[in-house]
């Protein structure tokens, strides 16, 4: 690659001692600019580098099957982006110090879907859940798990597809798991 006051600066490509490769821009020294880095461990990083850190935005891609599309700060996972973890769940929104952490929504490998505030890699605050089969939950997460009172809309199928209806209730949650109904309305066409 390029030198400047012998130093790496410019384009170029190093290989360190592990077997890590990084191909891409310097400046005096650093890694700066665009760059593509292999590491040894088998996890690969392309985007943006500030001194030598992944820094605004990259994709990097661990050897598990996970990855990451968005926002990086001096080599950490902040700020907005999408996040697929290696059980092929889908995560976009906000993230502090490489978790789900802010507004976001888990789109699951299973067909359900979370739309709202994270807190530390887990479902807190207020939020919608919705069920691969239709049935949602508005209200309060905490601690990953449906907590308080929480409005259900509730999927009643019936013999002739698309002509589902549905019933409103109200239920009283404790650690996830439905400990009343509180109320509950009549059933409404879709």
């Amino acid at each position: 690659g390029h030198f400047c006051d012998e130093n790496y600066h410019g384009t170029g490509m190093f290989i360190y001692e592990d077997g890590s490769v990084y191909e891409g821009t310097w400046f005096r020294g650093a890694r700066f600019g665009h760059g593509h880095y292999r590491s040894a461990e088998g996890w690969t990083y392309e985007g943006f580098y500030d001194t030598s850190r992944r820094h605004r935005n990259g994709v990097i891609n661990w050897p598990d099957g996970s990855a990451y599309l968005g926002e990086w700060y001096y080599d950490e996972i902040k700020g907005k982006g999408i996040f697929i973890t290696k059980l092929r769940d889908v995560y976009r929104g906000e993230l502090e110090a490489g978790r789900f952490h802010g507004q976001g929504e888990m789109i699951y490998a299973d067909g359900s879907r979370y739309l709202g505030a994270f807190k530390e890699g887990k479902r807190a605050g207020r939020g919608i859940f919705t069920e691969r089969e239709g049935n949602e939950y508005y209200g309060q997460f905490l601690d990953d798990l449906r907590e308080g009172e929480h409005v259900c809309k509730l999927i009643i199928a019936t013999e002739v597809a698309g002509q589902d209806n549905y019933e409103i209730k109200i239920g009283i949650f404790s650690q996830g798991v439905l400990v009343k109904w509180k109320s509950k309305s009549k059933a409404h066409d879709n």
